[in-house]
């Protein structure tokens, strides 16, 4: 299988996609990056820090959480879950069953807002909504989690 560095694979999808120009090489790369090829890896630690493009949000809200308990487990930390408070008409949401449906959306459902997320210190994140753009807490902005 080959494997392509960061800068290597945005060229490659530059190539393909932007310009429209994919040819059966890159065709093959990009098909040696598919999910179900990494997972069926030997070694799969090669893949710790790859960064991931995924079709569906509830794929990608999957391999985030798959991504944070294998990270705590790597690094010996706590992984800790954070919930959000739903609120309704000014006040949080009591009914269960509709707390519970809540908690199944996926991120796609809820403009990007997960209900639940797991965190763990020392974890690699990723800000993907403007945030605070005077000091550059931006969209596509990467870092490291050291509290909560």
């Amino acid at each position: 299988m080959a494997i392509c560095n960061n800068d290597q694979f945005r060229a490659l999808l530059e190539h393909c996609l932007q310009i429209g120009a994919c040819n059966r090489d890159n065709f093959e790369l990009l098909n040696s990056h598919l999910l179900s090829n990494i997972i069926s890896s030997s070694d799969s630690n090669k893949w710790q820090s790859t960064l991931f493009i995924v079709l569906k949000n509830e794929i990608k809200d999957m391999l985030n959480v798959c991504k944070a308990i294998e990270f705590a487990a790597r690094t010996n930390q706590q992984l800790h879950w954070y919930y959000s408070l739903d609120i309704q008409s000014g006040s949080p949401i009591t009914e269960l069953q509709l707390k519970d449906h809540l908690l199944e959306l996926h991120s796609g459902m809820t403009s990007q807002r997960l209900r639940k997320l797991p965190l763990a210190i020392g974890m690699p994140v990723m800000i993907v909504q403007n945030f605070d753009i005077p000091n550059g807490i931006i969209n596509g902005c990467t870092g490291t989690l050291v509290s909560v």
